[in-house]
């Protein structure tokens, strides 16, 4: 997978590496979790453990799009806990 480095920001953003990206560290998650809650009704017993990288806190320049996925599953999940707790 080609990642977005720092120093190329202005000119060149590789929208497919964006997307794909996104595809496969976010969306995946989300599909993953949308799947597993269609199951849950409230008073089951359940967890959903996502993992993610520390660059969803503390990103590194060259890694734009990876940080920025890892940053939406931390958010998802703390989301998705308050919506289903």
């Amino acid at each position: 997978m080609q990642r977005i480095r720092h120093g190329r920001i202005s000119r060149e953003w590789p929208q497919k590496t964006w997307i794909s990206t996104i595809g496969v560290d976010l969306r995946t998650v989300i599909l993953l979790c949308q799947e597993f809650v269609k199951g849950y009704t409230r008073g089951d017993v359940g967890r959903i453990i996502n993992l993610t990288s520390g660059q969803g806190l503390s990103p590194m320049p060259n890694e734009l799009a990876y940080a920025a996925t890892k940053g939406g599953v931390e958010a998802f999940t703390l989301s998705l806990s308050a919506a289903v707790a």
